[in-house]
């Protein structure tokens, strides 16, 4: 959380957008693909509701990104959600590739490289791959102000961090050796 891999997506995005491309290009972030609210809240690991670790690895339908990034990859029509930070919830049919449309698709998320067997089958799917680095505690101060943002208290939004990002971030950064392609974090360029 907190590298900049959103930011790099909009950028790419908004620069594809002034460019005459003869392809659409589409930003997908994984947070689309996280389970609703409703069913994080009713199911539970450890005694607490997924819903205390939203963002893990667990808090995602996997078998639904894998689907629809193989059927992207076969040129059907896919209609991929998007996650608001308004609601807190992904929205369906958000955008669309149309079919046998030549689409450059850029995937966005903290487990794609992931060794774990679901999502091996995604990044399996994947043309090329980047690996963002990022110091946790350079970037903590921001991912707290976007979790305060969203409506948590500084203490709240702490504990989650150290709950939840800080751990994850160890465990991604194993997963570095997945990528084609690693960059320092953007206060070592």
């Amino acid at each position: 959380a907190g590298s900049g891999k959103s930011v790099i997506g909009a950028i790419f995005k908004e620069i594809a957008k002034q460019l005459p491309l003869p392809l659409q290009f589409e930003t997908v972030g994984i947070d689309a693909f996280h389970f609703r609210n409703a069913f994080l809240l009713t199911h539970f690991v450890d005694n607490q509701p997924l819903k205390n670790h939203k963002g893990r690895f667990d808090t995602y339908d996997v078998p639904k990104l894998t689907s629809a990034l193989a059927n992207f990859a076969l040129g059907k029509e896919v209609y991929f959600p998007l996650y608001s930070r308004k609601i807190h919830d992904p929205i369906e049919n958000a955008i669309t590739v149309h079919k046998n449309s030549p689409t450059l698709l850029l995937l966005e998320g903290t487990w794609i490289l992931s060794d774990d067997t679901e999502w091996r089958n995604v990044y399996k799917l994947l043309d090329f791959s980047i690996f963002v680095h990022a110091n946790k505690e350079k970037v903590r101060q921001g991912v707290l102000e976007r979790h305060m943002r969203g409506g948590r208290t500084l203490k709240d939004a702490s504990d989650y961090f150290e709950m939840n990002e800080a751990v994850n971030f160890e465990y991604i950064l194993q997963t570095k050796h997945n990528a084609n392609k690693q960059i320092p974090p953007y206060y070592e360029i």
